[in-house]
């Protein structure tokens, strides 16, 4: 990253929250997906960071940040209060408030949670190719081919999905990765030597106990499906939040269940595809997503116009 930034880590409760700050400006906060981490934002960090003081964190239980308190709980609502209390802690300890909120995927669902909690906090949200948002469709078992029947019930007992990965160890879990995702390598094949990001995610992933692993499985009903779907919640959202939905033209994620929130939110929201992307929207086609979560979250008198694809 060719521009200066800031590395360190909050406590926040019983947490301590691997954070990266850099830029100036109003506050942005990014918040990542599952196995993820902040890297992941590698091509939008310099383009926000001209126009935003930015923050982006691994989120409690995964990367760099800390994996204790374990996670012990079933229920989803416990799995809920264990990252939203960890991140309240943490915009408590940085002052942040009026803030507008990124997420991607999981952590667009956490975006989601926090601002109904804290609409005090934020501005605006921004979801980015939202994961838990819509609910589970009647009769899925008998909708889904044997296969992924049998996918999603083993995925339900499965509390530790990178464990797998961790058992091979540091030479070839990457390896692993590298095998079952090539896709990811090919994403990031220009920021370094090949292997480059599979040694990242093993690396993200690779500390135990494996906390937010399992705190986010306790919120899936079935495979993809949130037991607290949000499409039916966030309309409760205070009505000086704006909302942003970005979803990519290729997404497996639900774009209906995005525009049925759409038209729900009865004119505080707006929703856009971008381009030649899939699930990974700010990496496929980082263009039109700085453009569009910059658009989100700028100033009016600002002089960036709103982009054709909203």
């Amino acid at each position: 990253m060719d521009i200066a930034y800031e590395q360190y880590f909050v406590e926040a409760g019983d947490h301590l929250i691997n954070t990266v700050q850099l830029g100036s400006g109003p506050p942005l906060v990014l918040w990542h997906g599952f196995g993820a981490g902040i890297a992941f934002w590698q091509r939008n960090l310099k383009e926000f960071a001209q126009y935003h003081t930015v923050y982006a964190i691994d989120l409690p239980g995964f990367g760099r940040s800390s994996r204790t308190p374990v996670f012990e709980s079933n229920n989803p609502e416990d799995s809920e209060n264990y990252f939203l209390i960890a991140l309240e802690d943490w915009c408590e300890k940085l002052h942040l408030s009026d803030f507008v909120l990124v997420g991607h995927s999981f952590g667009a669902y956490l975006a989601g949670c926090y601002s109904l909690r804290h609409p005090e906090r934020v501005k605006k949200v921004v979801f980015a190719d939202p994961w838990g948002f819509p609910e589970v469709p009647q009769n899925i078992d008998n909708k889904m081919s044997l296969r992924w029947t049998a996918i999603s019930r083993i995925a339900r007992m499965i509390e530790s999905p990178f464990a797998a990965v961790r058992s091979f160890g540091h030479y070839y879990g990457p390896k692993l990765i590298a095998t079952f995702r090539p896709d990811l390598e090919q994403k990031w094949s220009d920021v370094g030597e090949q292997g480059l990001i599979s040694r990242y995610i093993y690396l993200l992933n690779a500390s135990v106990p494996a906390t937010g692993e399992r705190a986010f499985f306790k919120f899936m009903s079935t495979l993809g499906f949130s037991n607290r779907p949000l499409v039916n919640r966030l309309p409760e959202l205070h009505n000086k939040i704006l909302v942003y939905l970005l979803y990519g033209e290729h997404t497996w994620m639900d774009k209906g269940c995005g525009r049925r929130l759409n038209e729900k939110l009865k004119g505080r929201s707006k929703m856009c595809l971008i381009r030649d992307s899939g699930h990974h929207i700010y990496c496929d086609n980082p263009e039109e997503f700085n453009l569009a979560v910059l658009f989100a979250s700028v100033d009016e008198n600002t002089s960036l116009g709103e982009p054709s694809y909203f």
